[in-house]
């Protein structure tokens, strides 16, 4: 067909919207020498009205007409992207997508041997891997790198050789980059900045691939290399900050972000990275207790960026942390005014009412606590956290039977959750204080034994019921009770503290029996183990003392002596106490008439 035949059946010739018509062109047998920009143009511009139908035969027009494109064009950039996504489009048709595939590998595999660094410097070249399998791609960057010319001994090491072979392992980079490989990623980068080391974009890919390793140091040295070598483009300017971000180095990560808000002030990307900066600076300063410092970068978190509920989130907890928590509350009812994230919006409503709860519960206002408590599991129900916190609560307003259902909630929610035993264990030796408190020795008894069983580890358990079994005047169990301390931590303090408790109670029952001998010996154990506690001092004292006044004889010899150096210690250990002092003075007197009693 001659130039001018072709030329007038493109003029007339106008495909339907759904393709049709196109294989009436396609299938003509004598084709034109060349396409001049005029054919080109009118090609392009019907593909461009094919690809508005979502249609199987428009997609298939679409293909047809764009493969005849490339028969004369194979290095289009738009043709070449219109069969990419044609072939996206014909994915949920497995043969319609190995055909187009096949074609659009076809025209990649020629364009990457003929110029590589100009298909290495589209914006989108890096969405061609999508075609592929991982084996492929490899394949088809080795292949293209192999079909490049031989280097002659002059060409060696040659700038433009250099930045081909720079081209090809950068794209091989992304490659592996697309396919989740960083630590692949980087080592092809790498090959990339060795042999085109001014090239900005191969840099800036290195690092981040470093990045997503969270190798933030590397991240950050090739950022700053990418920035070096291109100042002008905001985007390394914003990666350099999630780097240094990481790092926390948190000036230098705000100096970057005003850097790239300067050289695009009208992209929101990199107001939110700079949001994103104040905001983990917040939460640094927040794991730090310091709240005051932490609030005032979650504040500057949401003036940049209001509409993500994070920020809001994290701006109630740290107003939480200052207790201020109407302006917590208020802080969280912005997710919901947002409409941001309902999810996040309950649970860190729930979160305050929580942490509120716990300030309440400190402070022993337990009935605030518990409305705090009850907020909170009705927000959010399914943590158990702040299930065994009501527990705790109602425990503290001795509601023991609605404590205990409390706690085993947290059993139906996480059958072989910790927190259970842990809890229930709790409860049952609170109720076991109580009922000592009350002198019910017997109740208190069968709690900690409760509390033993489902908690055998936490000493304070096994301590209180050595009390109680004190209490009940049942010396020798308490005693095995306390010695159960020693075996779970030698090192515990708590045992020789309770054994002396439980020696110096011993001692007391025997003196009340009027066993002056025995009560003696007990608080002398009393003192071996606790030589600090002053009371057990002047319980001796007292016991030598009396002793002395029923043997009938003057208060001489040495158990008037051991019971004035017991009284002195005492004094030692108390100089306030003028009991010890008159006490002293009696006895140094010799005033045997009446001997107060001491204890």
């Amino acid at each position: 067909m001659s130039r001018t035949k072709w030329s007038s059946a493109l003029e007339v010739w106008s495909p339907e919207y759904d393709g049709s018509g196109v294989k009436d062109l396609i299938e003509i047998r004598i084709k034109p020498d060349r396409l001049d920009e005029n054919d080109l143009n009118a090609l392009e511009a019907w593909a461009d009205v094919l690809a508005t139908n979502n249609s199987l035969s428009a997609l298939q027009a679409t293909e047809d007409l764009c493969q005849f494109i490339a028969s004369y064009y194979p290095e289009n950039e738009r043709t070449t992207q219109r069969l990419y996504f044609a072939y996206k489009s014909a994915k949920n048709s497995e043969q319609r997508a190995r055909e187009c595939g096949d074609s659009f590998a076809q025209i990649i595999r020629s364009w990457l041997i003929k110029d590589p660094v100009q298909f290495a410097s589209l914006t989108w070249a890096t969405q061609f891997t999508d075609v592929f399998p991982l084996h492929e791609k490899e394949a088809l960057i080795t292949e293209a790198i192999e079909k490049q010319p031989r280097e002659s001994q002059d060409q060696k090491g040659s700038g433009s050789a250099r930045r081909r072979n720079g081209a090809y392992y950068y794209l091989m980079g992304t490659v592996f980059y697309t396919a989740s490989d960083y630590f692949q990623a980087a080592k092809n980068f790498e090959q990339a900045c060795a042999r085109s080391p001014k090239e900005s974009v191969y840099y800036n890919y290195l690092g981040i691939s470093h990045f997503n390793q969270k190798q933030f140091k590397n991240a950050k040295e090739n950022y700053e290399a990418a920035v070096r070598f291109d100042r002008d483009r905001a985007i390394y300017h914003s990666n350099l900050a999630l780097a240094l971000r990481e790092l926390k180095m948190w000036p230098q990560a705000v100096i970057e972000c005003d850097k790239a808000i300067e050289k695009e002030p009208e992209n929101p990307y990199h107001k939110k990275i700079k949001a994103t900066v104040f905001n983990a600076e917040g939460n640094d300063f927040y794991n730090k207790g310091d709240y005051p410092a932490s609030l005032k970068d979650y504040e500057k978190a949401v003036e940049l960026d209001r509409k993500t509920a994070m920020y809001h989130a994290n701006l109630a907890v740290g107003l939480a942390g200052l207790k201020e928590w109407q302006r917590a509350i208020a802080a969280v009812e912005k997710i919901k005014e947002f409409g941001l994230d309902n999810v996040l919006y309950t649970q860190r409503l729930a979160l305050i009412y929580n942490t509120r709860g716990n300030d309440y519960y400190e402070k022993k206002e337990y009935g605030a606590s518990l409305k705090d408590y009850e907020k909170a599991v009705e927000l959010d129900s399914k943590t158990t956290v702040y299930q065994a916190n009501l527990a705790l609560g109602l425990a503290g307003l001795k509601d023991w039977q609605r404590a205990i259902e409390a706690v085993e909630k947290i059993k139906d929610l996480e059958p072989d959750n910790v927190l259970y035993t842990q809890r229930l264990a709790g409860i049952y030796n609170t109720r076991g204080n109580d009922y000592y408190e009350k002198k019910d020795y017997a109740a208190s008894l069968k709690d900690y034994e409760k509390a033993i069983k489902l908690d055998p580890k936490t000493n304070v358990y096994q301590t209180n019921l050595a009390v109680a079994l004190s209490g009940l005047k049942e010396w020798q169990r308490a005693i095995e009770a306390v010695e159960k301390i020693k075996d779970l931590e030698p090192d515990n303090v708590l045992y020789t503290q309770r054994l002396a408790l439980i020696y110096n109670t011993r001692g007391n029952d025997y003196y009340d029996k009027k066993d002056y001998a025995a009560s003696i010996k007990d608080y002398e154990k009393a003192i071996e183990l606790d030589s600090k506690t002053t009371v057990y001092h002047a319980n001796l004292a007292g016991a030598f003392v009396t002793w002395e006044k029923l043997k009938g004889l003057e208060p001489q010899g040495e158990a008037l002596n051991k019971a004035l150096s017991a009284l002195r210690k005492a004094l030692e250990l108390d100089p306030e106490n003028g009991k010890y002092r008159e006490g002293i003075e009696v006895l140094e007197n010799l005033k045997t008439t009446e001997v107060r009693n001491l204890r």
